[in-house]
């Protein structure tokens, strides 16, 4: 099992484009596949789709249709490129978007398997934003969505909150474009602090 882990770390930390992704998200003992698919002809957004393999019984797929971003590329990447990295690290899929131009951004999304609800589970979100031209301090908000804990750090002030995590979010349902900012600034009113200049 822990073979297994170590190779689901290996390949499972690559860029988008180069197929499926995989690793093992339901402690099974076998690797289950992450992969962006493009449906020609039927829309313009292509669909995350997470395939839990299993040994004795049919696979499970879950479908993600706005779990994606066209434009978060950011300066790391192809613009157009949906999303910005995703991989699997010790049975949680990691998705990265980035973006921006003066003020970069980087936004980590960490998924859990519900195995009661067959779906995946939002247990963690860390948001990092910094001014190139160094006016503004460096932001950071870390989410923990299991414990309910914010850890918020803006230049070298930091601060701790407790948020309600309590409403689940489910990465079957969750649209990146619509649900992000104001996930995020509800984040930020659950643990407030003043934007500092340089």
């Amino acid at each position: 099992m822990k073979l297994l882990n170590l190779i689901s770390l290996v390949l499972c930390a690559a860029s988008l484009g180069a197929g499926p992704i995989r690793g093992d998200l339901n402690g099974d003992g076998v690797l289950d596949e992450a992969e962006i698919v493009w449906t020609e002809g039927t829309k313009i957004l292509p669909d995350l789709i997470i395939t839990l393999k299993n040994k004795d019984r049919p696979d499970q797929k879950i479908k993600s249709p706005k779990a994606i971003c066209l434009g978060c590329g950011g300066p790391k990447a192809i613009m157009d490129h949906p999303l910005g990295e995703l991989s699997i690290i010790k049975g949680i899929l990691v998705i990265t978007y980035e973006g921006g131009a003066r003020s970069v951004w980087k936004d980590v999304f960490r998924w859990r398997l519900d195995s009661s609800k067959k779906n995946l589970v939002l247990i963690g979100r860390t948001y990092e934003i910094e001014d190139n031209f160094g006016e503004y301090a460096k932001e950071k908000v870390d989410a923990n969505y299991s414990t309910s804990k914010i850890d918020r750090t803006i230049g070298k002030k930091k601060k701790s909150c407790s948020f309600d995590s309590s409403k689940k979010i489910y990465l079957s349902k969750y649209d990146f474009a619509e649900d992000r900012t104001d996930d995020l600034e509800k984040l930020e009113k659950a643990c407030p602090m003043k934007e500092t200049v340089n």
